[in-house]
């Protein structure tokens, strides 16, 4: 029974406290026009969203937009000068291979024409061979005379090899000597892009504002943003704060209403001296919830404790 007498004693003291939001809520009854205990906090917690949102649209967004398009000059004047830097790079390749092939093509010659000569000396020692082997076949059996036409044919072959090799070279100093003319012509167009290049490269360098002044000037965009980020989670502290606020309002309003419908459910299950069926079977059918949990509270909290006397238990127990 104690425990019952704690547990009431809680209870009284919590709806104490809520009984004055019930009776400021209550002084013109259900009426739409009641008055709100929580509008101040509602209204403080819509103002700190508002504002929140005005800095977001007025301040921040407009910040960030600020500072991408300024991540965007910085990137483009780099990727600009990296592709400068790339053409000078490849022009260079270009002249240093020119310059290498043009110095190798002397020593290309006299390796083909030493090819030339070797092929030229080999053709008249093969044909030699060639007719020795026919000057044998008239005495020959049939398959030495086999044999033998193989090798006459290997030779021919050996000859047509020395002839496509004399003839292949022969050409490809006929190419060099073209391309050797050809090559301080393009040696001197490529230092002439090479130089136009890097006079472009200067250029772009030398644009206003620099390189460094945009990296700088994106540098204090994005601390501008970080302050602004900043003051923005403050902000939005004040409103978590506010919110909760008002969430513990709504609360105790809420406790404030069941306090005012259990008084009504004591008084009428004290009337029908505890009989919690009777009362039951009185009250509406579709009660609010909040009537629904007043009624079975003030059930346990003012019947329950009769119920225990009348079973012999003593209060002072």
């Amino acid at each position: 029974m104690s425990k019952k007498l704690a547990t009431l004693a809680v209870l009284a003291t919590t709806l104490t406290i809520s009984s004055a939001f019930a009776q400021r809520d209550g002084r013109n009854g259900d009426r739409r026009n009641e008055f709100k205990v929580c509008k101040p906090y509602r209204m403080t917690v819509e103002t700190l969203s508002t504002q929140l949102g005005n800095f977001e649209d007025e301040v921040l967004a407009p910040l960030q937009r600020r500072l991408d398009d300024q991540r965007r000059r910085v990137s483009q004047r780099i990727s600009e000068e990296n592709k400068i830097e790339g053409a000078i790079r490849s022009i260079n390749r270009n002249i240093t291979s020119s310059e290498r092939r043009l110095n190798s093509i002397p020593g290309l010659i006299i390796a083909n024409n030493n090819s030339i000569k070797g092929s030229q000396a080999k053709i008249p020692v093969l044909q030699g061979q060639i007719a020795d082997l026919e000057s044998q076949l008239s005495s020959a059996g049939w398959f030495k005379r086999q044999k033998l036409k193989l090798k006459i044919k290997a030779r021919k072959n050996d000859i047509k090899d020395e002839r496509k090799n004399i003839e292949k070279k022969t050409q490809q100093n006929a190419n060099m000597e073209a391309e050797r003319n050809s090559l301080p012509g393009t040696i001197s167009n490529l230092r002439g892009r090479l130089a136009q290049a890097q006079d472009n490269l200067s250029a772009h360098r030398n644009q206003t504002p620099s390189l460094d002044q945009l990296r700088d000037e994106e540098i204090r965009l994005r601390d501008q943003l970080d302050s602004q980020a900043e003051l923005r989670a403050t902000m939005k502290r004040d409103l978590g704060i506010a919110s909760f606020d008002l969430d513990r309002c709504v609360e105790i309003r809420k406790d404030a209403m069941t306090y005012r419908e259990l008084m009504k459910m004591a008084r009428r299950l004290r009337a029908a001296n505890c009989d919690v069926e009777l009362v039951r079977n009185r009250l509406p059918y579709n009660m609010r919830p909040i009537s629904v949990r007043a009624f079975n509270q003030a059930a346990k909290l003012i019947c329950e404790p009769l119920e225990a006397d009348n079973t012999g238990t003593s209060v002072n127990q």
